[in-house]
C-alpha cells in the first residue's frame, strides 16, 4: 500500500516513515499540491498534506476539492496537516474534501499516531467497499430518525452509523412491511448530538430490524452540519483510541 506525502518537515517526514513501513505502508515524497493531484489514484488513494511551508493555502483548497468533485478521483482520502487554528474554519475543510484534519502544533509523534489510526480504520472500511468514512454515535448520545413510512405511520429509529453518504438504522418494531429496497422518503428528520438534518433518502439494505439509507438530496446547510458533526466524532475517536 502506497501514501502520497507532502511536507517540508523531516521530523514528520521521519516519524511517519518509521510508523508506517512497519505496517507494509510505502511514503511516496511529493513536493507540490499539482504532483499530489496528478498522483491520485494511480500512484496512491491516500495523501498527506502539510501546509506549514504553503504561503497560499487557498491553493490546496481548491485542489482538495478539485480532487473530490473528479468521478476518478473521488474515493481518494485526503489527510491535512495544518497551521489553521480557528475551530470553524477546521470543521469546514472536512467539508470541502479532507477526511482527516490535524493542526501541526501537535508533537510529531501525536501526529503519525492519529495518522496511523486513522489509515487502519481506512483500510479496514475500504474492504467493506465503503465510499464515505462512517463513524458510529456513543450509547448515551441523541441519534434517531424520524420517518413517515409508506403505510402513512412515523417509524422512529436508533442511528447505528453514519456518512456523508448515507445512514444505517436499528427500529425496535416490526418493519416488515414499511421497507423495501429502492424506497424512498422525503424529508426524513435526523437528530445526531446537538445536529438536526433533514433529508431525503432510498433504501438500500434491509435485514431484519436493520435498514440502510443511501442519501439522495440534502440541504448544503445540512451537509455542513453532518460533516461537522462526522469530522468532531473522529477527533474524538482518534483521541479515545490512543
Amino acid at each position: 500500500m502506497n501514501i502520497i506525502l507532502m511536507t517540508k518537515n523531516e521530523m514528520l517526514k521521519k516519524v511517519l516513515i518509521h510508523k508506517l513501513l512497519v505496517e507494509g505502508i510505502n511514503i511516496i515524497n511529493l513536493n507540490t499540491i499539482d504532483e499530489v493531484e496528478a498522483s491520485i489514484p494511480v500512484r496512491a488513494r491516500i495523501a498527506i498534506i502539510d501546509d506549514d511551508d504553503i504561503k497560499d493555502i487557498k491553493e490546496i483548497l481548491k485542489k482538495a476539492r478539485e480532487i473530490k468533485i473528479n468521478k476518478d478521483k473521488s474515493t481518494s482520502r485526503l489527510i491535512l496537516v495544518t497551521k489553521i487554528n480557528d475551530n470553524f474554519v477546521l470543521k469546514s475543510l472536512f467539508n470541502i474534501g479532507f477526511d482527516l484534519v490535524l493542526q501541526n502544533s501537535l508533537h510529531p509523534d501525536t501526529i503519525a499516531e492519529k495518522i496511523h489510526i486513522f489509515v487502519s480504520n481506512i483500510v479496514n472500511q475500504e474492504h467493506q467497499n465503503r465510499r464515505y468514512i462512517r463513524v458510529k454515535p456513543d450509547n448515551n448520545e441523541e441519534a434517531t430518525i424520524r420517518i413517515l413510512s409508506k403505510n402513512n405511520q412515523y417509524l422512529t429509529g436508533r442511528i447505528t452509523d453514519i456518512s456523508l453518504g448515507g445512514i444505517a438504522t436499528k427500529f425496535n418494531q416490526d418493519i416488515s412491511n414499511d421497507f423495501a429496497i429502492k424506497d424512498t422518503f422525503t424529508s426524513i428528520q435526523i437528530n445526531i448530538g446537538d445536529k438536526n438534518i433533514i433529508a431525503d433518502v432510498s433504501v438500500v439494505k434491509t435485514g431484519g430490524d436493520m435498514v440502510a439509507f443511501l442519501f439522495l438530496k440534502m440541504r448544503d446547510s445540512f451537509k455542513t452540519l453532518l460533516a461537522e458533526y462526522i469530522f468532531e466524532k473522529i477527533q474524538k475517536n482518534l483521541d479515545l483510541l490512543q
